[in-house]
């Protein structure tokens, strides 16, 4: 089951890129199972204006992430703007490309109350894949 709070909107942790692509970052980690911060995700993807969506509110609509649990190589994919809606102004324009910022709180979004185990972490749209982040938590 799947939590539903997802930001739009560059923070001070967000990765920024300067040409085309996806990008996650996990500050933190590893994370305390009790106390200590919470796992927010953030995210940015650019995608240049070309082969993106001819409305620019549907650049994330195929925005999925996907974490696989390491002990039993148990697959979770979900696409993180399916519940979300998201407007022009959430879009930001870089000439030739667009571009948009993303933040969630991951714990929240799995639904994990106290987790104890570890996952790889990406995220993907359309031709763009992110890098992979090793996600734990420890005692």
């Amino acid at each position: 089951m799947y939590g539903n709070t997802i930001e739009l909107g560059r923070q001070s942790a967000s990765p920024v890129l300067s040409k085309p692509g996806l990008a996650i970052a996990l500050p933190n980690n590893p994370f305390r199972r009790t106390g200590g911060p919470r796992p927010i995700l953030y995210g940015c993807l650019r995608e240049p204006k070309a082969t993106a969506p001819p409305q620019r509110r549907k650049l994330l609509d195929g925005l999925f992430l996907t974490a696989v649990e390491i002990q039993d190589q148990s697959p979770s994919s979900r696409n993180l703007f399916e519940r979300k809606a998201v407007f022009d102004d959430d879009i930001q324009d870089y000439g030739t490309d667009w571009g948009a910022w993303f933040h969630l709180d991951l714990q929240e979004w799995l639904q994990i109350a106290a987790p104890t185990y570890a996952f790889m972490l990406h995220a993907s749209s359309r031709q763009f894949v992110s890098n992979v982040i090793y996600v734990r938590f420890e005692a």
